[in-house]
């Protein structure tokens, strides 16, 4: 192929992870976006939670005016603060839940059509049935709580692995199940299925 790629695909960049500083949701986020947005290889940008409400307006105004497509990406929300979205725990499942919900508040912000997320870690075979139907709970209420906004949630499958991730979701065949009992009442849910994380 000799035509550039972008005749054929929309190109993009996980803001969060090639500027690591801006992970936490602080740091040089709009002196980076800058630098993403005056780039013509790219046209879109996914980025995650910005602490600062005056930095993401300036965030938004940016994505806008480049006209880039921008996705939003929760995990590090859950990741950093040590949340679970399935953990045996209640208050800590249900404060899991509302940060996320935060998270679709500024991706709504940000033009983001919705959010992307993963599970929490495997609890281990013995309470991995009751792990999935407390994931379940969560991504229904995320469902329900975007569904209001008309936005989407995506599941991002990640590795079940004692030296990786280790998340619950886990495997493929296991994501297309929860993603079938959660499409039964939302169908603004689905799955993301990230190509590093296949190996």
């Amino acid at each position: 192929m000799t035509e550039p790629i972008q005749n054929y695909a929309r190109i993009g960049l996980v803001h969060f992870m090639a500027y690591k500083a801006c992970i936490g949701g602080e740091g040089p986020i709009v002196e980076t976006l800058e630098k993403i947005a005056l780039d013509s290889y790219f046209q879109v940008v996914e980025v995650t939670h910005m602490k600062d409400a005056k930095v993401r307006a300036q965030a938004a105004d940016l994505l806008k005016s480049a006209h880039m497509d921008v996705a939003f990406g929760a995990q590090p929300i859950l990741l950093v603060g040590k949340l679970d979205i399935n953990s045996a725990d209640e208050s800590h499942r249900l404060k899991a839940v509302e940060a996320v919900q935060a998270g679709v508040e500024q991706a709504e912000e940000l033009g983001a059509p919705g959010i992307a997320l993963l599970s929490g870690p495997d609890p281990g075979p013995a309470d991995r049935d009751q792990g999935v139907d407390l994931l379940i709970d969560s991504l229904k209420r995320l469902c329900e709580y975007s569904s209001t906004k008309k936005m989407s949630v995506a599941l991002e499958t990640f590795d079940r692995v004692p030296y990786g991730k280790n998340c619950l979701i886990g495997p493929n065949a296991l994501a297309v199940e929860v993603s079938s009992r959660v499409r039964q009442e939302y169908p603004n849910f689905g799955l993301m299925l990230d190509l590093s994380h296949f190996p």
